[in-house]
């Protein structure tokens, strides 16, 4: 299935914002994450002849911008971190329970940049690009056991900065377990302890607020991309042109 240069450009230029966000959450460089789209945009262009339809074009190229991205971070020995868009520490928010969706994301961009490299690329493929555990397994070269033991050490991290304790009642069965309410989320809660937790989180405001403040928090880096990062003026441009007049 071929695409022609009209709409492989149209497709390129609509999902620019998104693939550079993702590129830039893994390799946290703005420069590496320019280089890092234009190579993905060339790979695309090049084996464009082994899309075979199944997915979207955009969902094709996005694969394509996270293995160039994993590609990349392993190659570079030694990086620059990107310079966070917040200045606040964690410690500056008083209570998440009153946070807007805004500080929300700063909370979490902020405890997500303490975690280990493992941690974090497991947390960004599951939570944020929403791949499956098995498709992070084989992006990464590991087990599907160690991708999940990878992202329910990463969510305790983040559990453990966030919110020392969620609820404040002594009966409550998650109280101060955020770790179990993404388990929760995630689909992947224990046998021994799932029903009491189902069952309290019917029961509590709290935590059904916070679960929804997460899960809205989570997509925010997919809905809006096009505020992760501006590209430099006629870079798409270049691409394209390089990209059509070696191809």
């Amino acid at each position: 299935m071929q695409w022609t240069k009209e709409e492989f450009e149209m497709c390129a230029r609509e999902s620019a914002p998104r693939f550079i966000a993702v590129i830039n959450r893994i390799l946290r460089n703005d420069a590496e994450a320019e280089d890092a789209l234009q190579e993905t945009f060339m790979a695309a262009w090049r084996s464009r002849a082994n899309f075979d339809g199944r997915s979207s074009m955009k969902t094709w190229i996005h694969r394509i911008a996270v293995n160039t991205a994993l590609n990349k971070l392993k190659q570079v020995s030694s990086r620059s971190s990107r310079t966070n868009e917040y200045t606040d520490t964690i410690e500056d928010f008083n209570s998440t329970k009153q946070l807007s969706d805004l500080e929300l994301r700063q909370v979490i961009n902020l405890a997500m940049d303490k975690l280990s490299d493992d941690q974090r690329l497991v947390m960004i493929l599951r939570d944020v690009e929403e791949f499956s555990s098995e498709e992070v397994a084989e992006q990464l070269n590991l087990s599907t056991a160690t991708v999940r033991q990878r992202l329910h050490r990463a969510r305790k991290h983040i559990a453990e900065i966030l919110m020392p304790e969620l609820c404040g009642a002594d009966e409550m069965t998650c109280g101060g377990r955020l770790d179990l309410l993404l388990d929760m989320i995630d689909g992947i809660l224990d046998e021994d302890v799932r029903e009491p937790v189902l069952d309290h989180v019917k029961k509590c405001t709290i935590c059904q607020g916070y679960a929804a403040g997460y899960k809205r928090t989570i997509a925010i880096p997919r809905e809006t991309a096009e505020e992760s990062l501006s590209l430099p003026e006629g870079f798409l441009d270049r691409i394209f042109l390089k990209i059509f007049s070696t191809h």
